[in-house]
């Protein structure tokens, strides 16, 4: 199975959200990778894990969660649309 790069935007503020959203994905079988960067709220997850499954996982942690490329292509395809 192809794996997959994607970027969330996650409410985090500190180094317990960091703990907590790398907690909430550790262990997942398909994961390849995992970037949480506090300062920009992003993190990027290699995979072969559906985007969902993974985006309900970083909600579990209780923080708000958009998945970054989903965002940019609603945006575009308003443009587009109107």
């Amino acid at each position: 199975m192809t794996s997959t790069k994607v970027e969330f935007l996650v409410q985090i503020t500190c180094d317990a959200c960091v703990k907590a959203v790398e907690k909430s994905l550790e262990n997942v079988e398909g994961i390849k990778s995992l970037e949480v960067d506090l300062q920009k709220g992003s993190v990027v997850v290699d995979s072969t894990v559906p985007t969902l499954q993974i985006q309900e996982r970083l909600e579990s942690t209780g923080r708000p969660v958009a998945i970054k490329g989903k965002i940019l292509v609603t945006k575009i395809l308003r443009v587009a649309l109107n």
